[in-house]
């Protein structure tokens, strides 16, 4: 199993009970669900962090039809590429892509700052491991993960390099120059290209490319799917009201999904833990 830490006091946790307990003694009780929550009240940023429920419903919804199929199958194989036991997948939502990392012999962990994402994620796959944790605090100890996956989610680069041994993995998904431009072209005035190679980039400092590929796929979306993609995106909350309207209004929409989908190696680690 995975050493986990409590976010209190960084000692670790004892999880073979319904109520985590670390050495001082915070206690964490599992949820109904099978959930752990390991965020607590003074490292959130507001009452209820994370995807609204609106937004979550959307994105399941929106999945669940296979629009992003593509991805999910890419993302199999390059998982399939990859050895390991104790995975981690950070900012797993409702956990569609994280069941993806599922395999025998693999203990495989879900976190989510937004609690009802990670309670829809343990109603459906009871057999993964889900935490309501911080990617800026992750409840891990210091090199025990094999390999973390990171798709749509912001990069803690620091925290990542923290918790991962020498040689693990990081499979990294940003949107590439073109996706959603339809989209996106309907909801702003001006539209700028995405910009995965920065993301890159930046790993690099800490990752050794092995390799990257752009995952495509052709989207005819009749109203209800444009809806959901709309409700389930980032976009929608900084487009302005009325092009939302005009947007929500139309019968049909043709774009494309257009995702950078990258296979990194963290380089050689240094063993410092993390200071309290």
């Amino acid at each position: 199993m995975l050493e986990l830490l409590c976010p209190l006091c960084q000692t670790p946790l004892t999880t073979l009970s319904p109520t985590w307990h670390c050495q001082r003694g915070h206690t964490f009780d599992v949820a109904r669900e099978g959930y752990v929550n390991l965020l607590p009240v003074q490292h959130r940023r507001s009452l209820h962090p994370g995807d609204d429920d609106a937004a979550l419903q959307a994105r399941r919804r929106f999945l669940d039809g296979g629009h992003y199929e593509p991805l999910r199958l890419a993302l199999q194989d390059m998982v399939a590429s990859c050895q390991g036991a104790n995975w981690l997948d950070v900012g797993c939502g409702e956990g569609y892509y994280t069941a993806t990392l599922h395999a025998e012999g693999r203990q495989i962990y879900g976190i989510d700052i937004a609690k009802t994402a990670v309670r829809m994620a343990a109603k459906r796959h009871p057999n993964i491991h889900w935490l309501v944790a911080s990617a800026a605090r992750l409840p891990c100890a210091a090199q025990t993960l094999d390999a973390v996956c990171s798709l749509f989610a912001p990069i803690a680069q620091a925290e990542l390099c923290r918790v991962l041994k020498s040689g693990a993995y990081l499979i990294h998904a940003t949107p590439a120059e073109q996706h959603l431009q339809q989209l996106r072209a309907a909801l702003f005035a001006e539209v700028h290209p995405h910009q995965p190679q920065r993301h890159l980039q930046a790993l690099q400092k800490d990752f050794h490319l092995e390799h990257t590929l752009c995952v495509e796929a052709e989207l005819d979306l009749h109203a209800d799917a444009l809806a959901d993609l709309i409700t389930m995106t980032p976009y929608a909350w900084a487009a302005s009201a009325e092009r939302r309207a005009e947007l929500l209004a139309r019968a049909r929409l043709r774009t494309q999904m257009q995702v950078q989908l990258s296979l990194l190696r963290r380089l050689e680690t240094d063993a410092t833990p993390r200071s309290n």
